[in-house]
């Protein structure tokens, strides 16, 4: 009872290891397809956990974008605030030189 790769050639091991997984007993195949089903669900979970992971790191991007915009704006807002200070206390002046006159 062989497949159809046995045209292929393999080393020793790898026919060892062959063999002995066509020698295994029901039971062995049973635990087998059990580990097998545990490594599929835990490849799944990890899968699961991954995209969780890029949602968060796009959210997470987006809020740095924001917050960098945030800041942005408000040192524009404090360079404006310093300009409209500076007019005023020329404006200031001007008025109590007016009235001095």
């Amino acid at each position: 009872m062989y497949s159809n790769f046995d045209f292929l050639e393999m080393d020793e091991d790898g026919k060892s290891a062959l063999d002995k997984c066509r020698n295994l007993t029901p039971a062995d195949k049973t635990e087998v397809g059990l580990l097998r089903s545990r490594v599929d669900e835990q490849s799944n979970l990890i899968m699961i956990l991954k995209a969780r992971a890029d949602e968060e790191y796009g959210r997470r991007k987006v809020f740095e974008d924001i917050v960098d915009s945030i800041q942005l704006n408000a040192t524009e807002s404090e360079e404006t605030m310093k300009a409209e200070k500076e007019k005023l206390r020329v404006l200031e002046q001007n008025f109590d030189i007016l009235g001095r006159l």
